[in-house]
């Protein structure tokens, strides 16, 4: 193909997250001289469309009614033609759906990629989405899933053929993560003193996410060390059950609650200790840019954190659900600063080696090659 290689990405939505925040980055790094790039979302006036646009990236709303909406595939299909797109790159489960029916029909090749396994909160019948799953993926050209145990999901459970399905984990510039911020002022924009240790959590305020037992884990850390306080960056439907939480144990003016942030990279240099209580994830970005800020990682032991995590090297995997266990190892490493600084040093390293943008650029550029060759 002697012109560019137009790329239609699919998203629910444009708001900050860890897979819309990944899609941005994507459409950054592509070669410009190889790619034209556009988006399709369902919901409109996202927090990241304009820096969609600022760097030349069309964003197309095509909006979704509540329920299943079986109008959207042929008014993405229309899209698809008029816009003349080569591949359709879908993220998520939704947008899958909808948009590998819709590229069906417009004669468009997929390419999907599974960001984590279905969360049980959102799909009640989850035999019934494998089933979905499995048909998809007959129609989809090749499926990348963000960790080996996405992988196994789709494979085992779903029963989607292994020829299908290659592993690309996320990537991030860890250069940016490692730039010295002015910690004492951005402690004081916080209002946190200079004799606190911060325990910091990046994550959307979800069921999935599982803040609230990270704020009875916290509840157990201030007993043992009374100068801890949490900072939580991120927002979401729970946000005013934890503020109340919050307060019902004790906790006012211990716990931070930022809302979404963009100024990440300057907060995690601020932290001591990153604890991830997540109960569903894939391969969390938030994991990733934490350790390549230095700082040791507690993450519960779900899907990919434990492939990222190294534990006892470069960080602690504990149980899901349980804040004992959360808290206990978030108390180590606030009372132990040298291995903290040990084990932020070697997660740092491990990301420049395995979790780079460029490796993952690299490899979906082979897929997008592959699809259109085949």
């Amino acid at each position: 193909m002697n012109r560019k290689i137009k790329i239609g990405f699919i998203s629910y939505g444009l708001d900050v997250g860890g897979i819309e925040t990944l899609i941005l980055e994507i459409c950054k790094r592509l070669p410009k001289d190889r790619y034209s790039l556009c988006v399709f979302e369902f919901q409109g006036n996202g927090k990241l469309q304009q820096e969609f646009e600022q760097i030349g990236v069309k964003v197309h709303t095509v909006k979704k009614i509540r329920n299943l909406d079986w109008s959207l595939p042929f008014k993405l299909a229309k899209l698809f033609k008029q816009q003349g797109i080569d591949i359709v790159h879908a993220h998520d489960q939704s947008p899958w759906l909808y948009a590998g029916i819709a590229a069906k029909f417009a004669g468009v090749p997929v390419v999907y990629t599974e960001h984590t396994t279905p969360d049980i909160t959102i799909y009640q019948n989850v035999n019934r989405w494998k089933r979905v799953e499995k048909a998809l993926s007959m129609i989809t050209k090749q499926i990348t899933a963000v960790a080996d145990s996405v992988a196994r999901y789709m494979i085992d459970e779903a029963g989607i053929s292994a020829k299908k399905v290659k592993v690309i984990y996320n990537g991030i510039d860890a250069k940016i993560y490692d730039k010295k911020a002015d910690i004492a002022a951005k402690r004081k924009e916080l209002g946190i003193k200079e004799t606190d240790l911060i325990v910091g959590n990046v994550a959307s305020l979800l069921p999935k996410k599982d803040p609230k037992t990270l704020l009875e884990a916290f509840k157990l850390v201030i007993q043992q060390v009374p100068n801890a306080k949490l900072v939580m960056a991120g927002d979401g439907l729970l946000k005013e059950q934890l503020m109340a939480m919050k307060d019902n144990l004790g906790l006012n003016g211990s716990v931070k609650f930022l809302g979404n942030r963009r100024d990440i990279p300057e907060l995690l240099q601020v932290f001591d200790v990153f604890a991830l209580s997540s109960v569903k994830e894939g391969l969390p970005i938030a994991i990733l840019e934490a350790m390549a800020s230095g700082l040791a990682v507690v993450a519960t032991d779900v899907d990919g954190n434990a492939e990222v995590v190294q534990h006892g090297k470069t960080g602690f995997i504990v149980p899901a659900r349980n804040p004992v266990a959360l808290a206990e190892d978030i108390v180590k490493l606030l009372l132990d600063k040298d291995e903290a600084k040990k084990m932020g040093f070697l997660a740092q390293e491990r990301v420049k080696n395995y979790f780079t943008f460029e490796k993952m650029i690299a490899e979906y550029e082979n897929v997008y090659n592959a699809v259109l060759r085949n």
